[in-house]
């Protein structure tokens, strides 16, 4: 079974739009050789530099919580493997992927290229030090912040939304930020964000 069907029928997707992306984006095409044989299993996968690649459902509940359109400029902070990248470009109009470690950048660009996305700009930064004169409709962080960042609402739109897990200790907590409201939206597992 592809990823959009699976999961949907655990009811992390409601968006035919997501299935459908689901189901034509590989995650195989996002992990190494040695780890490949374990794509189909709903958790985070090791790539390397010890990051990890988000668990699929987890993806699904990033592009859900955060409503994502298919004419939305999207950031997304923690390029990682670039699957999520990937999945950003199927469903929305631009995506600018920033990853704090070159390799991983490197890494992620070779497997976006094999889906020849014109919508997609990966950039080496550090998001507390990162700046660029562009608004966003949605922000993504895949990677834990010890507290909400002060400036994160320089980067959205108007009724832009961000999600994004909060705390430096596991468990933290998912969020949604729009319109200066917070909503915590669960209980979460992520790295930390390096800065």
């Amino acid at each position: 079974m592809k990823w959009g069907d699976r999961l949907r029928e655990e009811g992390f997707l409601k968006s035919k739009r997501y299935v459908e992306a689901f189901n034509k984006i590989s995650r195989e095409d996002f992990l190494s050789s040695e780890i490949k044989k374990y794509s189909n299993a709903d958790e985070p996968l090791p790539i390397f530099l010890n990051q990890t690649q988000t668990a699929p459902h987890m993806d699904a509940i990033f592009l859900e919580e955060a409503s994502i359109k298919k004419n939305d400029v999207v950031l997304e902070v923690g390029t990682g493997s670039g699957y999520l990248t990937a999945l950003l470009a199927e469903v929305s109009g631009k995506v600018i992927s920033i990853e704090f470690f070159r390799e991983l950048s490197y890494f992620a660009r070779k497997n976006i290229e094999k889906y020849h996305f014109k919508n997609v700009d990966l950039l080496i930064a550090n998001f507390y030090k990162f700046c660029i004169d562009l608004k966003f409709d949605k922000v993504i962080i895949t990677a834990a912040v010890p507290e909400i960042p002060w400036f994160i609402k320089e980067f959205l739109n108007p009724n832009g939304i961000a999600v994004f897990p909060l705390g430096k200790d596991v468990p933290q907590r998912l969020i949604r930020l729009k319109d200066s409201k917070i909503e915590n939206l669960g209980l979460v597992y992520f790295v930390n964000i390096i800065h």
